[in-house]
């Protein structure tokens, strides 16, 4: 998905450990009164871009990073049946980061 490495990127910049964010995931959740269940796996495959975090988990990343979803690499900018538009950044030849938009087809995002 491209754009999640933002995720990872926030992670790295806290300094903390993937089941760490999952860990705090669950206590802001549950300072709702929400009952979620993600662990380090899970963080990882949102990081590696494998799977897309729903919507209450985009919420809850958003507020325990202070970053809205644009910043983290979440926010889909336009969708309909055919592909998904994702902003994002990615890393250029010369290990730059770029900003690039990114199709997706809809069953890679949920």
């Amino acid at each position: 998905m491209g754009g999640t490495d933002r995720l990872q990127d926030f992670r790295l910049r806290k300094g903390i450990t993937q089941e760490e964010v999952a860990e705090e995931l669950i206590r802001l959740a549950a300072a709702d009164g929400v009952e979620v269940k993600v662990d380090g796996s899970v963080i990882s495959k949102w990081e590696r871009g494998k799977k897309r975090p729903r919507r209450h988990y985009r919420r809850l990343l958003c507020r325990f990073y202070q970053a809205p979803e644009e910043d983290l690499g979440l926010r889909i900018i336009g969708r309909n049946k055919f592909c998904c538009l994702v902003r994002s950044k990615v890393e250029a030849h010369d290990r730059s980061l770029v900003d690039c938009d990114i199709f997706l087809h809809p069953k890679v995002i949920k």
